[in-house]
Formats: C-alpha cells, sequence, structure tokens
C-alpha cells in the first residue's frame, strides 16, 4: 500500500482529477474533531471522481438524540455508500461498525479515521510514505518516537507497521505516566526508552506526537507535561545531519518557531502526503472485489485429549462430598475461586440459581500442599467452549465428567481462541462499553499458570484473566 500511496503522489500534488469513480458514494463520518484527516479523504475522494457526504460532528445527527452508533452505520449503508471513513471517540468503533454493516447484508468498506486512542491506520501510511519519499528507504532506520505514547494513537500505529521492515531501531521518549504500552513494544527492537530527548540524537526520523490533554485525566500529569519537550535549531543542530522531524499534527508548543520553516521539519510535507495515500486506501477498496469479515465465531476445535477409565467398584466415597454418577466435577480450583468459576457459568448460562450444585470450599490437598475448591454439578454436562473459558481463566482446574454407568472421563481442553460475551471489557473507553449492541470479544495471546491475557479486538487493550474476571459481563 506504500508503494501505491507513492504512485498516487504525482496525480495528488499536480492536482490532477479523475472521473474514474463517478457512480462510487464516499461517506465522511468525523465524530470528532478533525481538519487534516478530514480534508484529505474529502480531497482524496474528489480527486477520485467521487461523490461525497459528510458528517463533522455529532451536532445535527440523530446521535444528539442518543441514536446509537450501529443504527447511525446501518442508515448511511442503507443509503448507498460505497465507502464509509469513520472518525470516533470510542475504541473499536470502525471495527465494530463494519461488523454491524456486514451483518445486515450491505457491501460497504470501512476505513477507521481514528478511533479514541486506538489506532489510526491511514495516518500511519502517510507516515510511511512521507518516510519513503524523504529517506528513499524502509528498511535499517532508527527512529524516534517521542510525546504522548499512552494516549497518541499515532504512535501506536506506526510502531506496529514498523515491525515489517527490516533492521529497525527505536527509541521511545516519554515521561513517567505517558509511556507506551508494552504490549505494542513486543516484537521490535527497542534501542532505549528514556525520558530525555537526548536519546533521539542517533535517529534518522523523530516522530513528535502532542500530548492529548484531552485525554490525561492525571491532573498533575497534565500540569507536568506541558512545555516538557520543543524541539527547536539548537537541538536539531546537534541530531544526525540528515535527520527528519515527523508531527502528526496539530502541534501546541512542541516545534519552535525557528524551526518551522527549517526543511528537517516535514510535518506540512507530511500533511500533504494524506492525499495521496487515502487515494491509494480508495482504489484499492473499489477495485478489489469486497471481502466480508465472514461469520465471526469462536474457535470450537476445543478438546486436545480425552481420557476415559472405569471407576473401580469398592472405590471409597470421598468424605467430604458426596460423589455423582452423573453430571461434571471440576477439581482443582484455587481455594476460595469456586464462587468464581459459578458466576462464569452463571454468565454463560450454563448453570441458573434452579439447578443443583455442591461447593466444597478450602479442601486439604497433600498433591498441592494447600488447599482447593472442588465444584459438583450433578446431571450437568459442560459444552466444550464454556469448560475451556472457565480452564483458561483457572488454568490448574481439572473437568471431571461422569456420564453414568461408572465411567469418568477427564477432560483436558484447548483453550479458545476468543472469548465473546462473557467478560465486560476492562476498558471503559471501548467501544462495547458504550454501544449497547455491541458484544465484547477478547482473542487469548497468551495462557500459563501465572501469566494469561486477553486481547480485545475492539480497542486492542492486553487485560490479564483476573482483570477479565472481575469484568463479568451482567
Amino acid at each position: 500500500m506504500v508503494k501505491a500511496g507513492q504512485s498516487m503522489v504525482k496525480h495528488a500534488l499536480a492536482r490532477t482529477y479523475s472521473t474514474k469513480f463517478p457512480d462510487k458514494k464516499a461517506v465522511l463520518a468525523f465524530f470528532e474533531p478533525s481538519t487534516r484527516t478530514h480534508k484529505s479523504h474529502k480531497q482524496a475522494a474528489l480527486n477520485l471522481g467521487m461523490r461525497i457526504d459528510e458528517f463533522s460532528g455529532a451536532e445535527g445527527t440523530s446521535l444528539m438524540k442518543h441514536e446509537s452508533l450501529a443504527d447511525t452505520a446501518r442508515m448511511i449503508a442503507g443509503q448507498g455508500a460505497d465507502i464509509l471513513v469513520l472518525r470516533a471517540t470510542q475504541e473499536g468503533s470502525a471495527r465494530w461498525v463494519a461488523e454491524v454493516i456486514e451483518q445486515y447484508g450491505h457491501q460497504v468498506t470501512v476505513i477507521n479515521g481514528g478511533d479514541g486512542r486506538n489506532q489510526h491506520p491511514t495516518q500511519t501510511l502517510l507516515d510511511l510514505l512521507t518516510i519513503l519519499e524523504k529517506k528513499g528507504r524502509l528498511d535499517d532506520l532508527h527512529i524516534g518516537l517521542v510525546g504522548d505514547l499512552a494516549n497518541g494513537r499515532t504512535a501506536v500505529s506506526l510502531i506496529q507497521a514498523l515491525k515489517h521492515f527490516d533492521n529497525i531501531r527505536v527509541t521511545l521518549v516519554a515521561p513517567k505516566g505517558a509511556e507506551m504500552l508494552p504490549q505494542y513494544k513486543a516484537g521490535i527492537n527497542i534501542v532505549c526508552e528514556s525520558e530525555s530527548m537526548e536519546a533521539l540524537r542517533d535517529c534518522d526520523v523523530i516522530y513528535v506526537t502532542r500530548f492529548q490533554l484531552e485525554r490525561i485525566t492525571d491532573p498533575i500529569l497534565r500540569q507536568s507535561v506541558q512545555g516538557k519537550y520543543v524541539f527547536n535549531k539548537k537541538f536539531l543542530d546537534s541530531c544526525q545531519p540528515d535527520v527528519i522531524v515527523m508531527h502528526p499534527l496539530p502541534s501546541v508548543e512542541e516545534i519552535a518557531a525557528d524551526i518551522k520553516h527549517d526543511p528537517r521539519m516535514v510535518a506540512f510535507e507530511q500533511a500533504e502526503y494524506g492525499i495521496p495515500a487515502r487515494m491509494a486506501v480508495f482504489v484499492r477498496a473499489l477495485l478489489d472485489p469486497f471481502q466480508g469479515l465472514g461469520q465471526w465465531s469462536p474457535d470450537r476445535d476445543l478438546l486436545s485429549e480425552s481420557r476415559e477409565f472405569p471407576i473401580a467398584a469398592d472405590m471409597k466415597p470421598v468424605k467430604f462430598f458426596q460423589p455423582i454418577n452423573h453430571g461434571t466435577v471440576i477439581d482443582h480450583i484455587p481455594s476460595g475461586e469456586a464462587i468464581n468459576v459459578i458466576r462464569i457459568l452463571e454468565s454463560i448460562s450454563c448453570i441458573t440459581d434452579e439447578l443443583p450444585r455442591q461447593l466444597v470450599q478450602h479442601v486439604h490437598t497433600r498433591k498441592y500442599e494447600g488447599q482447593k475448591d472442588v465444584l459438583l454439578l450433578p446431571d450437568i454436562m459442560l459444552d466444550p467452549i464454556s469448560a475451556a473459558t472457565v480452564q483458561y481463566i483457572f488454568p490448574e482446574i481439572t473437568v471431571n465428567e461422569f456420564p453414568g454407568n461408572n465411567i469418568k472421563v477427564k477432560r483436558t481442553y484447548k483453550v479458545p481462541s476468543h472469548v465473546e460475551g462473557i467478560f465486560r471489557c476492562p476498558n471503559d473507553s471501548c467501544i462495547t462499553n458504550r454501544e449497547p449492541e455491541a458484544i465484547s470479544r477478547f482473542r487469548i495471546i497468551n495462557r500459563s499458570m501465572t501469566h494469561s491475557s486477553a486481547r480485545c479486538i475492539y480497542c486492542e487493550r492486553d487485560f490479564t484473566h483476573y482483570q477479565l474476571l472481575m469484568c463479568l459481563a451482567a
């Protein structure tokens, strides 16, 4: 796509127009303030001969009457949009809207124009195009990211894109409280993390971001970051002679007046590359046959092992509970956590208050030199997804099925690749906590006895299994 954007540069900068797509319609739904992203998408559509419909802010729309974003998106799609460019404050909005539109059979390409602190993919495309045009390559570079790396979506998007190129080294500069989240740093060579601008002197590219004061809730941090990093001629003169300084704009006080016209400061040229980059995205979306997301469903290949053996006829009943002939016994639950296992199963509707159960807590066990809980569910056979979900939260448990006839089936479940609708996303800004119809979905990214985590597919934040446990969906 970067090469495609490069091929559009001469057309965009020469302001040549095309009539290639006169029958195509782009809807620009910008429910968050924007100048460059909105105008460049609009100009890109005009350059391709497209028809345009646009929203700037929620004022004047039915969102002011508390219409859901999902209903607004359905309305836009139903009125003949071919492309919907969406900018919204809720993280995961674009992905959620794309799923809603597909669910109702509309063939509309949704482009993320920025969703809260999450992602800004078309900005990343124009950033890569700028680097390619100015440095002549996208490999073998030392790139510094500086500023609000916790709340700035442009830096988050860029560092993930850089993972696809060779020999990229990254330096991160941010004050405490505004550091980049660990999940975004994985898989790339971070050579330095610092609070000082001095760490940027050896960089080929310095990518500056403003502090997102509208998203920083800590008043002490808000005050401390103002004027924290200011790039001026004196500092640039101490850097690599061919360094370039990028900024997604708007800049507040990060860029001093004495470098606004410096050739090393390329932020305004960077903004101009937004038009060819977005032209390339539009052309790709319009020429390629629309490929739907497909019906989303968790991985149902869950059983990885199953062992059966008869119960000895002379086996003595265990003293602390009555054995069952038909049903399920969940054993080796961490002591005191059985009540949370029940909460999970109730949230999945596997069990209800009316169904029988036996709960035994704080059982002494020699094998594990400690205590455990045991949960017995007479006449209840758990489905694989439910059992695997419980086993994800509590990896040490065992699930024993008793189908009858003195048969015990001990099952080991493969953790599901996704978990849907069971846990509320702990990120209050996630689209799933704002839209009534949005169902929370998590991708399991790590599973172990001591460190298990899942990633929300909408806001792309990582959470431990204990954080999810505290956010069981109502």
